[in-house]
């Protein structure tokens, strides 16, 4: 595998589960119903200096990891439009018609990293959002796939969301 891509997944596994929320207290693990009220998306500062984030703050630093390598990424939104607490995001590199999967919070494919279409990441990851979130029947023109740039610090789940589709 590329070394870069190593060294960023390697600072990525770093990083637990967890998320500072509106109420300045880090969480580990919470009811939807909590987390729904109380995320906030944190800094990627934040998110280094702590040693946690949900998928959404490792996208971002993965994306500032390899941007400082200058190598080309982008963040990929999920979101199944039916099921409100359903999404996740990931951040993808392109590297010699390689890509790369920057992802430390679900296990892909035995945790597969490289692969030759980002269509087969896609494919995993609406597997992945399926069977975590247990959306039976799952229909997979339901899920919306969007790119982002950057994500906002400071925004609710809610207002990610609404951020992610504008």
């Amino acid at each position: 595998m590329n070394k870069d891509i190593e060294s960023v997944l390697e600072r990525l596994d770093k990083i637990k589960y967890g998320w500072i929320g509106k109420d300045k207290v880090l969480h580990k693990y919470s009811k939807q119903e909590f987390f729904l009220d109380n995320y906030r998306l944190m800094s990627i500062e934040d998110t280094l200096s702590n040693n946690v984030g949900t998928n959404f703050e490792n996208a971002c630093v993965a994306k500032k990891l390899l941007n400082d390598l200058n190598i080309d990424s982008n963040i990929y939104f999920f979101i199944y439009e039916d099921k409100h607490i359903a999404s996740h995001a990931i951040c993808i590199a392109n590297i010699d018609n390689k890509y790369y999967s920057l992802e430390n919070n679900w296990i892909l494919d035995n945790n597969r990293r490289e692969f030759d279409s980002i269509e087969d990441i896609f494919k995993l990851v609406k597997t992945q959002l399926r069977k975590t979130y247990v959306i039976e029947p799952f229909e997979e023109d339901k899920v919306s796939i969007y790119k982002v740039d950057s994500l906002k610090d400071g925004l609710g789940y809610d207002e990610l969301l609404e951020s992610v589709r504008s």
